[in-house]
């Protein structure tokens, strides 16, 4: 693992981490690139938020 996608990966978990914290969804994306990492919205009863 390269010291980037090592710093990628503490990040992205952090992140994720906040928003587990609000009870939001949160989707990895699991290819290493420069660009989107994660996917995240908000949920209500247990799934995403309509509208």
């Amino acid at each position: 693992m390269t010291d980037r996608h090592r710093t990628e990966r503490l990040g992205v978990n952090a992140v994720e981490n906040a928003f587990l914290k609000m009870n939001w969804l949160f989707r990895v994306q699991p290819i290493s690139d420069f660009g989107i990492d994660a996917h995240a919205e908000p949920k209500d009863a247990g799934g995403p938020r309509a509208g």
